[in-house]
């Protein structure tokens, strides 16, 4: 039964990773525009060479993104499903900007996550500790 077992968590992990068809630097591209990414307080990199050197992106050492920090950096608009296209996340900050409409259940699909803060946005976004599974 034990074998059985890992094969259904395998499968499960397979199914969550199948589900993102884009790159990391593609769903953090679609972030940028889909968050309003030319009028943030810094967007320092964006667009422009390794995401790891990009404002507010952290990496671990294979060049992973393993935190995302855009806190207070005058985020608007709506998050998208691609928010769930980084296997390797561990933290994800958004707090204090303006972003709204409901947290995308694909939120759950980070299975490294550890810490995520979606406090002080605009009134209609859901409370902060929202589940991730």
């Amino acid at each position: 039964m034990k074998f059985g077992t890992t094969l259904v968590v395998l499968g499960l992990i397979a199914t969550v990773f199948a589900q993102c068809v884009i790159t990391e630097e593609e769903a953090l591209m679609n972030m940028y525009v889909a968050l309003g990414g030319d009028s943030w307080t810094d967007n320092t990199n964006w667009n422009t060479g390794d995401v790891c050197t990009w404002y507010g992106i952290g990496c671990n050492i294979d060049g992973y993104v393993v935190s995302i920090d855009l806190s207070n950096n005058n985020l608007v608009g709506l998050l998208t499903d691609d928010i769930g296209c980084f296997p390797y996340l561990k933290s994800l900050q958004l707090n204090d900007n303006e972003i709204s409409g409901p947290v995308p259940d694909a939120i759950g699909n980070l299975p490294s996550l550890k810490y995520l803060n979606l406090d002080n946005n605009l009134p209609d976004w859901p409370p902060a500790r929202h589940p991730l599974r």
